[in-house]
């Protein structure tokens, strides 16, 4: 199912499930899976720098090529990491998320538009920030073509799709993300409508679930309480 969107999202509590789902992916010809805990991001960097990748700087910017260290740099400073390129691997070598997320901006941008890309927990370590920054560098090479799945337990990431397909007044962008759900050995289906909200539960997975029921709390206790009028 997963084939249908340029951004598939897996989410849930069953590991097994969800370990399944991957492997049935990885299955399929032209299915890459990235380590993203591995230490060679710096020397791809170091070794590949120059070479052309397609980016798109935004979401709904028209993707261009541009050098994979170029790219990598302005990723970066829209994540407020602005430092010298030579600085980079010192840098983020004392950081696990940011080690992390280098290999993961590094992967999507030489993914080629014909792969799919397996991305498992790109958002660990990170800020719930960055994690909404990640989201949005992802979803922004999606629309410019190229093609993800990927795993995590991030309400972060999860929300910020969600805000975008909300602030999508054209109503494409809900068309392109899919959200998969593990939960009982199974693997569910479901959408982000047009307004930002998940149809279907995700079983407690998202903020809005706490923030529902914060305000239904709230509710309660004031039915109970004298008006206080101005």
């Amino acid at each position: 199912m997963h084939n249908k969107f340029k951004l598939s999202v897996l989410v849930g509590y069953n590991n097994n499930g969800q370990n399944r789902y991957i492997e049935d992916a990885l299955q399929h010809p032209n299915t890459l899976a990235v380590n993203l805990d591995s230490k060679i991001a710096f020397k791809v960097l170091d070794m590949e720098g120059d070479r052309e990748v397609y980016y798109a700087p935004r979401l709904g910017d028209a993707a261009c090529n541009i050098r994979l260290v170029d790219a990598v740099v302005d990723i970066f400073a829209k994540m407020h990491y602005r430092f010298p390129i030579e600085k980079l691997g010192s840098t983020l070598l004392s950081d696990p998320g940011l080690s992390r997320l280098l290999n993961v901006t590094i992967a999507v941008l030489k993914a080629e538009q014909n792969n799919l890309l397996v991305l498992r927990h790109p958002d660990i370590y990170l800020h719930p920030f960055l994690q909404g920054k990640l989201a949005d560098f992802i979803l922004a090479q999606a629309v410019a073509g190229k093609s993800f799945l990927v795993e995590t337990h991030s309400e972060c990431f999860v929300d910020r799709l969600r805000r975008r397909v909300a602030e999508d007044i054209n109503d494409e962008l809900k068309d392109k993300i899919g959200i998969f759900r593990a939960w009982q050995n199974q693997i569910k289906l479901t959408r982000i409508n047009r307004y930002g909200v998940i149809e279907g539960k995700l079983f407690d997975f998202s903020a809005a679930d706490e923030a529902a029921a914060i305000f239904e709390a709230t509710l309660q206790k004031k039915r109970h309480e004298p008006l206080d009028w101005v």
